[in-house]
């Protein structure tokens, strides 16, 4: 019986130990670098920078897609924009690009031409 208790005791403690590592929140729908919007039809859109798993926040900039297929910046000199995962997920739910590289986007546009995404307004 004492044997039982001793393995008991040793699995509980082992999952005691590795609950604190895993995340509870669910794994992220976007990965660094896509490139999503709220609509499948815009070239105005938010690249994903990073996704901060312990805080359950996307960082985002926004980003426009030229004509030729090239991305810009939507402003020139722009923060991050920290965004909680959940209503980023729900409010935006199209991937419209990924971008491999943030050193191929060129510098944005004035931001007078192309409207601010609906997700800078809500969230």
């Amino acid at each position: 019986m004492s044997k039982y208790l001793v393995l008991l005791i040793a699995i509980t403690l082992v999952t005691v130990m590795f609950a604190g590592c895993i995340s509870s929140h669910p794994a992220p729908q976007y990965n660094i670098g896509d490139v999503v919007s709220d609509s499948s039809s815009k070239s105005v859109g938010l690249l994903v920078v990073q996704y901060g798993r312990s805080t359950d926040l996307y960082s985002l900039r926004g980003v426009v897609k030229s004509n030729d297929g090239s991305w810009s910046w939507l402003q020139q000199s722009q923060s991050d924009n920290l965004v909680n995962r959940a209503a980023l997920e729900e409010e935006v739910p199209y991937k419209i690009g990924y971008i491999s590289d943030r050193n191929s986007i060129k510098s944005g546009p004035a931001v007078a031409l192309y409207p601010t995404p609906l997700i800078y307004n809500q969230l």
